[in-house]
């Protein structure tokens, strides 16, 4: 499957706004609320915008090809990370570098024939743990034709260090008390014979993990999800460790005519912060927290109504978050790059037809830089603009087909498998669930509490 490749134009600066300021203001009392039904009362709180430039809209790029349902190809096609002119990673010397083991990072729906090897190199910044491991995984639980061997070389020139079979169970390598430094892994079939498709994971040790930028309001590393209501204009936070509901716990009430576009840690405190975005006059601003406790407003760029803002992320690999913005009457796609709260330009993606919504952004392919997340109502597919370092687009990637009764509300890696997981909302039966990635094929989803319809989560 070939995708049009992307030719973009330079972006011109498109404001003259006065640099964006931090009003600090007292912070409201936190409270906990039993469910978002019942938050606690706050006084209203509109937005305040600092500057006066008028309404602008993002600049147009070239008109790209988007996904067509007929065309999206699921993620099976045998020897993926081969080449069919070169040796692919068959050899050390091309190993698929999986970079910098930060957070977990891994591949999947890889496939191996007869006399076939796979050759995968990381990198390690901090001493492994008894955390840090090497898991090969069975694409589908309880298909097993045939058995795979692993092995981990410190140095691909000798020996392995150690090996392990993938028989009936995953085997787990573990890399307890290893030095930082480059490591490679060989897989293959059982006496270089049998056949087999697989995962590869990389568990990073604790101390690399990377704290998710998306909505980890209390701190443990696990995505959060914050809920708001459309005809009240509160806001309540739904606390998870993993998708084991914690606890409910009251945010600032927000102006009905502010819609909650998404979360990140804007000004660099470690608390993550809330992005509204006003329909009426294109207004954008950040509530600044500081865990649940405002803080003050960052105000933004204002951007007119004909674009949505469909996600928050880092787009090109900067530790910065980053603003998505989508013309769903015209299906272009934009980038406001950001440095904090500052703007710093504006980057072009591919127009996707009008036939996808924008439903979120989350790191699809474990890259650390966010990607597109778009979903077709029609036919339930939901597939991933990939987004390289650079900030650039690069491939598709399919990731699901959901029932057409589910909006997309979002992604983000709930089970920190290092895989982008995706929020799914039914406003019809008032259900929630959360999809994960590692299990797309067979599909495993976590349902969350029941919430009525005027309430909205997203991460």
């Amino acid at each position: 499957m070939t995708f049009p490749s992307l030719s973009l134009t330079p972006i011109r600066r498109l404001f003259n706004a006065t640099p964006t300021r931090v009003i600090r203001g007292e912070s409201p009392k936190r409270r906990a609320a039993a469910a978002p039904s019942a938050p606690p009362l706050f006084e209203a709180l509109e937005p305040r915008v600092l500057f006066s430039s008028s309404p602008a809209a993002p600049p147009e790029p070239p008109v790209i090809d988007g996904p067509r349902s007929a065309v999206l190809a699921p993620i099976t096609t045998p020897d993926r990370l081969e080449s069919d002119t070169g040796p692919g990673n068959s050899i050390y010397q091309n190993a698929y570098d999986l970079g910098v083991v930060s957070r977990d990072r891994r591949v999947d729906f890889l496939n191996i024939t007869a006399g076939d090897r796979d050759w995968f190199k990381f990198t390690l910044v901090d001493q492994g743990d008894f955390s840090a491991a090497i898991v090969l995984e069975h694409t589908v639980t309880g298909q097993e034709p045939d058995d795979l061997d692993m092995h981990f070389y410190a140095d691909p020139t000798s020996g392995p260090n150690r090996s392990a079979t993938l028989e009936n169970s995953d085997p787990v390598i573990g890399m307890s008390f290893l030095n930082p430094g480059t490591y490679f892994v060989r897989v293959q079939g059982h006496t270089d014979q049998d056949t087999n498709t697989y995962n590869l994971r990389v568990a990073a040790p604790v101390a690399s993990r990377a704290r998710p930028m998306h909505s980890d309001f209390n701190d443990d590393g696990y995505t959060d999800t914050v809920w708001r209501n459309t005809q009240n204009g509160k806001n309540t936070l739904l606390l998870l460790d993993g998708t084991d509901k914690l606890e409910w716990v009251g945010l600032p009430t927000v102006t009905t005519d502010w819609t909650l576009a998404g979360t990140g840690d804007f000004d660099g405190n470690g608390s993550d912060d809330l992005v509204f975005r006003n329909t009426v006059n294109g207004k954008n601003t950040i509530m600044l927290l500081d865990g649940t406790d405002r803080i003050g407003w960052a105000a933004l760029p204002t951007v007119t109504t004909a674009w949505t803002l469909g996600g928050i992320g880092d787009m090109n690999d900067d530790a910065s978050l980053d603003l998505v913005f989508r013309n769903q009457s015209t299906g272009v796609n934009t980038v406001m790059r950001m440095d904090g709260t500052d703007r710093t330009g504006w980057t072009a993606l591919p127009t996707v037809t009008t036939a996808w919504t924008l439903g979120g952004v989350s790191d699809a392919n474990a890259n650390s830089t966010d990607d597109l997340l778009f979903h077709n109502a029609t036919t339930g597919e939901v597939t991933a603009l990939l987004i390289d370092n650079a900030g650039q687009s690069t491939s598709w990637m399919s990731l699901a087909t959901v029932d057409t009764r589910f909006s997309l509300l979002g992604g983000s890696d709930f089970d920190f498998d290092g895989q982008a997981d995706l929020l799914l909302r039914d406003t019809s039966a008032n259900a929630t669930q959360i999809r994960m990635s590692s299990n797309l094929y067979g599909g495993t989803t976590f349902s969350l509490p029941t919430v009525t319809a005027a309430w909205t989560p997203t991460v």
